[in-house]
């Protein structure tokens, strides 16, 4: 006995087909922290200020043991272009006095690793 499709069997029918169908990699999925590693000549270096900063906008953390770092940020920022800079604001404690550096984070930018060479103070 053949099945006929009544007008909102039809209707269902029409929407499943029409609908999206999504690849579970949307942009809200992604992760938009800042993250990366500081070194100088190779070797991690630890306690140095990290600060991700969009007009008045600032978030900082420090770098760990390891030189790493991991900021957490509003995901807001990720629609415009954004600032990560380095400071050493201990001196010598952590191995050498280094100048500071800041490099930017393109919008819409996933997963974004920032890494950093430190450069020493030259008294």
């Amino acid at each position: 006995m053949p099945v006929s499709l009544t007008t909102p069997r039809r209707l269902m029918l029409l929407l499943l087909l029409a609908a999206p169908v999504g690849c579970g990699n949307s942009w809200e999925d992604h992760d938009w922290n800042p993250q990366g590693t500081v070194t100088f000549d190779g070797a991690p270096v630890g306690d140095i200020l990290v600060c991700a900063t969009q007009g008045g906008y600032s978030e900082c953390g420090n770098t760990n043991y390891q030189g790493s770092f991991y900021i957490y940020v509003d995901d807001a920022i990720r629609h415009e272009a954004y600032e990560v800079c380095v400071w050493d604001m201990d001196g010598t404690s952590n191995g050498g006095s280094f100048e500071s550096q800041c490099q930017t984070v393109d919008p819409y930018t996933p997963e974004p690793v920032v890494d950093f060479a430190l450069e020493e103070v030259t008294p």
